[in-house]
């Protein structure tokens, strides 16, 4: 019986999910995925820029519009689709073997003209 136990509760351990998202995160699958890498690649989002405009809320980067510098989630990037559209886009380059400087001038050059002024984020060295 304490086998059993014990092999239930490594079971449930092996499959509980690592972090709880808020229950905006959930409104579609990409943005779930999008709450999800700004939450586990914290160095994709703070290494992108956003043109979605909160520059005007003090963002410095992407990650901060699903995460404050305080590190507690916010619901604006569950409301803008360029915010999951940046943040899915760049995970998927990074899951290719793009680095950071390159997901960084890829993003800055689809998203450069035409869109708002993009967050003050540091160039990648």
């Amino acid at each position: 019986m304490w086998i059993l136990l014990a092999l239930l509760l490594l079971l449930t351990a092996c499959t509980a999910p690592e972090t709880a998202l808020p229950s905006y995160a959930y409104k579609t699958e990409e943005v779930r995925l999008a709450y999800e890498v700004a939450t586990k690649y914290p160095e994709i989002g703070e290494a992108v820029p956003c043109y979605c405009g909160c520059v005007r809320l003090g963002h410095k980067n992407l990650r901060e519009c699903y995460i404050t510098p305080e590190g507690e989630y916010t619901e604006h990037a569950s409301r803008c689709g360029l915010c999951i559209a940046e943040m899915v886009e760049s995970y998927y380059m990074y899951q290719q073997g793009a680095s950071l400087k390159e997901i960084r001038e890829a993003i800055d050059s689809k998203y450069g003209e035409g869109y708002a002024e993009p967050t003050p984020t540091p160039q990648v060295g």
